[in-house]
């Protein structure tokens, strides 16, 4: 397994194919659900929540035994894969990194309960290496943080009066909470000190920030094959911060007139990319996203001074590069 373009030490990847495989040994009774999951899991990009959690897990003065580690790096990668199925439904997706989504295969009740059958395994592979009570809870309420951010999105669909204030409270759950947790799960495995442990979760928090900031941005890209704006989260009423600051601009009338319409035509599409980018909603957006990736960056001085920190910043600067 290579889903790294950057290349990474050998015992990193040895232990990304180990997460891989205890994904991909997850059991279901029909065959055909099976090979769907299976296929969820091949296309699962980067991993890059796993990876945080074993980087972090030298973040203290002890070595967690490579088994709990490997467990808790798949258990936040199974969380993310059952929230990739909800979205996936909610926005009734028919790709995903140009596979067919579960829905698209079976239809949304059972991508639901095929969901809610990988957020099962979560709490099997943490019980599987979870020593105490405390961290249970510590998980759960992750967990549940993810979540209420997913709600709290769909509660403001279509609503032109978002705030950036609620959008980016949005980020904080279904995205910022799992990056939270990878790095402060790995960090309490290895009995990290509490300073250690709060730095490495608010790196989660801005990585998190930055990355959907910056991803939402390839919602305006054109699409190569068509020549017309993807524009996905916008058809589908989700207002990221390049729509949430044009609406707050001297062109933000007119974007609300397009985007009050039943229907947008591919013209629209265009114009709102149009009022979007000559609006300075884009670049006020970027900027955004590059101030919290610059804040995350400087966190990295306050941990471990290590190979896993160091590989950590060239990751970082990899993955952004891509967005």
């Amino acid at each position: 397994m290579d889903k790294h373009i950057l290349a990474l030490p050998p015992h990193l990847r040895a232990d990304l194919h180990e997460v891989e495989q205890q994904l991909l040994d997850i059991q279901v009774t029909n065959p055909v659900h099976q090979a769907a999951i299976q296929a969820l899991v091949t296309g699962n990009g980067k991993m890059l929540r796993a990876t945080f959690v074993i980087l972090a897990s030298t973040w203290g003065p002890t070595t967690p035994a490579r088994q709990r580690v490997i467990n808790a790096a798949a258990a936040v990668e199974v969380i993310h894969l059952a929230s990739l199925v909800h979205d996936d439904v909610i926005d009734d997706a028919t790709l995903r990194r140009g596979q067919p989504t579960l829905s698209a295969r079976f239809g949304q009740q059972t991508a639901i309960y095929l969901g809610d059958f990988l957020f099962t395994k979560y709490f099997e592979l943490l019980l599987s290496y979870s020593t105490d009570f405390a961290n249970l809870q510590y998980c759960v309420t992750a967990m549940k943080a993810v979540l209420a951010g997913e709600i709290k999105q769909t509660e403001l669909n279509f609503n032109l009066q978002r705030t950036e204030a609620e959008y980016l409270q949005s980020v904080q759950g279904k995205t910022n909470e799992l990056f939270r947790l990878s790095f402060g799960e790995g960090a309490k495995l290895a009995h990290a000190p509490a300073a250690v442990v709060k730095t490495a979760e608010a790196l989660g928090n801005q990585i998190g920030f930055a990355f959907q900031i910056l991803n939402d941005l390839g919602d305006f890209a054109i699409d190569p094959q068509t020549g017309i704006p993807r524009l996905h989260d916008v058809q589908e009423g989700t207002y990221t911060l390049p729509i949430i600051k044009t609406l707050a601009s001297n062109r933000g009338a007119e974007l609300s007139a397009l985007l009050k319409k039943d229907h947008l035509e591919k013209g629209d599409l265009v114009t709102i990319v149009q009022l979007v980018e000559t609006s300075g909603g884009l670049a006020a957006a970027r900027a955004e996203g590059e101030r919290y990736l610059n804040q995350a960056e400087q966190l990295l001085h306050e941990l471990p001074d290590n190979d896993s920190t160091r590989l950590l910043k060239r990751l970082l600067h990899h993955v952004f590069a891509q967005l």
